[in-house]
């Protein structure tokens, strides 16, 4: 099975599928999906968003080192 790269984490395809389609839901379908979830998936969910997080914050570490060293 293919992995991807995404932030800190490395998903599975389908992972990397269920991301895409969070992203376009509303607030409102958001709350009801997670209150859908079952303990298992809501882990997974977790950790996803853990990824994405860690990796964002280094390129926002990245971004403002640059900018604040920058001539």
């Amino acid at each position: 099975e293919q992995q991807l790269v995404l932030g800190e984490g490395t998903f599975t395809e389908e992972q990397c599928e269920i991301i895409d389609v969070l992203q376009e839901m509303t607030e409102e379908e958001h709350d009801e999906l997670l209150e859908q979830m079952d303990d298992d998936q809501l882990e997974m969910y977790e950790g996803i968003l853990k990824s994405i997080g860690k990796g964002i914050g280094k390129v926002a570490k990245r971004f403002g080192t640059a900018h604040c060293t920058a001539p």
